[in-house]
């Protein structure tokens, strides 16, 4: 197995700070403990969480309604798509990946399947929405699809018939889906929702990292069919054996002990909506550019109409005014970029004023 380099993973993480950076696709982190209700000193180090913190475990299985045999605790959705995939892999050798896409969706598919995954696209003429027949999936061919719904980088979020009628036809020849729910509890009563639960052959992540803005935790969870999860469970132990019990014990305070976590919810909810809709209110004084509103999250594509490429806009638009904004080909979109916008309400309007001075003059 042969990793490669993930570029938009690498230039986010060695960049020099920017002072105004719309990068970061989840919601900031709590400074502190004590912001989760949190006293050092009550704060347990070890405990049972060989396969999952039980409690953690079985309130997550609650509020989505399913088996506590079918979900698992793990260090966050990127770790919980390598372990899904790998599992799924045994099962089925093609692995088919959305486009346009995450990057690390396509090095993932890349590594584990040794070959360049093939792609289901996602036409901007339908605003990225999957094809409930995709003629791709017609051949008879068993393969798994890895995608996120809501997608990124558009947040558009596919209802639960399109999922369905692409399970079944990838059912129908023994094939699976990966579902990649980070931004689904940005939708009302998303906490609540898994496709997991739709059909036998779908497989989901979700984590506490978008939303809940609890990153660095490293905390996640994978939902499917209980054998699948069972060797999922058995996947990781040769990944990181068990999770540092302290990560889980903080997650189930946060989430079930107390209403903090269902306060951060509502707090990223609300940030969303109303600054999505200061992004519109520039956005649409731009005769220049063309974006897709999102369904979740706190992110949007926007797109150049002139097809410009984005890699001179994005370099001007930091040198000249910092600010940083994610150049569209890392989700192999030329012609735009992304743009996220959970920073505070001055940040994000001085922000927006730049990037609009910077497509007018560019």
């Amino acid at each position: 197995m042969h990793f490669e380099k993930i570029e938009i993973l690498d230039w986010l993480k060695t960049a020099s700070e920017a002072p105004i950076d719309f990068t970061a696709s989840g919601m900031a982190s709590p400074e502190n403990l004590s912001d989760l209700g949190i006293k050092v000193d009550d704060l347990p180090i070890h405990g049972d969480n060989f396969y999952s913190y039980k409690p953690l475990r079985d309130h997550l299985a609650k509020v989505y309604g399913i088996s506590q045999e079918c979900i698992t605790v793990n260090a966050g959705a990127s770790i919980g798509n390598f372990a899904a995939l790998s599992v799924l892999h045994k099962k089925v050798n093609q692995i088919t990946v959305e486009e346009p896409a995450y990057e690390p969706f396509i090095r993932l598919a890349n590594a584990i399947a040794g070959t360049t995954p093939e792609r289901l696209p996602r036409s901007p003429e339908s605003q990225y929405h999957l094809d409930p027949y995709p003629p791709l999936l017609m051949d008879g061919k068993p393969r798994i699809l890895l995608m996120a719904n809501p997608h990124n980088p558009t947040g558009i979020f596919e209802k639960p018939e399109t999922i369905a009628r692409i399970a079944n036809r990838l059912a129908s020849d023994g094939g699976w889906m990966l579902i990649d729910e980070v931004f689904v509890p940005f939708l009302e009563s998303g906490e609540r929702l898994s496709y997991s639960k739709l059909k036998n052959n779908i497989v989901t992540t979700c984590s506490l990292t978008k939303v809940w803005g609890l990153s660095s935790l490293r905390i996640g969870w994978i939902s499917g069919p209980e054998e699948v999860i069972h060797d999922i469970e058995r996947t990781l132990d040769s990944i990181n054996v068990i999770q540092p019990f302290i990560t889980e014990y903080i997650a189930y305070h946060v989430m079930c002990e107390t209403d903090i976590g269902n306060k951060l919810l509502l707090a990223a909810r609300k940030i969303a909506s109303k600054h999505l809709s200061i992004v519109k209110e520039y956005l649409d004084k731009l005769p220049e550019v063309s974006y897709t509103t999102p369904d979740a999250g706190i992110s949007l594509l926007i797109r150049f109409k002139d097809g410009r490429d984005a890699d001179k806009f994005c370099d001007n638009l930091e040198s000249e005014y910092g600010v940083r904004v994610i150049n569209g080909r890392y989700f192999e979109v030329q012609d735009g970029f992304r743009m996220s916008y959970g920073v505070d309400e001055e940040t994000l309007r001085k922000g927006l004023e730049a990037i609009t001075k910077a497509i007018r003059t560019s």
